[in-house]
């Protein structure tokens, strides 16, 4: 069971940021879909979510309350071995992030997609030079049928700021 709280408001007040105000909390974080943004001038609006390069079916990245969640990536060299789209899908993420203000020192969850599992050792061994010491985020990596045969690897990652 939930841990309750014995507030009926919560204030959150973020630096340079609007005041977030929430009621009938039922446990000590409530549910972002309950909260209210109090604007400068008092009045309620919605929280801002920011798509980065949107198109018919996904955006590369969506940042919200904070959060970066970026797409899945693939490689763009579709004939390199799975070091090379790995250090590809990389150096992807690593630019997303920057344009969201963020880095992989912030990263929180990843979930990686490999055509063989078999790969994986040689895939790991391209992600752990990359991530920073002791910043590995939550991770799952499973093999999956890719929708390009000859894509090796993908990656999505969820970031904060």
């Amino acid at each position: 069971m939930a841990p309750q709280c014995n507030f009926s408001q919560i204030i959150w007040f973020i630096p340079g940021q609007a005041s977030v105000f929430a009621t009938a909390c039922s446990n000590p974080r409530p549910p972002l879909e309950k909260a209210i943004v109090i604007t400068s001038q008092g009045e309620p609006t919605m929280s801002k979510i920011i798509r980065t390069e949107p198109n018919a079916i996904l955006s590369k990245a969506v940042e919200y309350h904070g959060f970066v969640y970026v797409q899945g990536c693939t490689a763009k060299d579709t004939s390199a071995d799975i070091k090379g789209q790995t250090k590809s899908v990389l150096d992807q993420i690593d630019a997303i992030l920057e344009t969201h203000g963020t880095d992989k020192t912030r990263l929180l969850q990843a979930q990686i997609w490999v055509k063989d599992i078999r790969d994986r050792d040689a895939m790991n061994e391209i992600w752990s030079a990359w991530l920073p010491k002791g910043d590995a985020p939550a991770r799952a990596c499973v093999e999956a049928n890719m929708a390009d045969p000859r894509l090796l690897v993908e990656i999505m990652v969820t970031a904060c700021k």
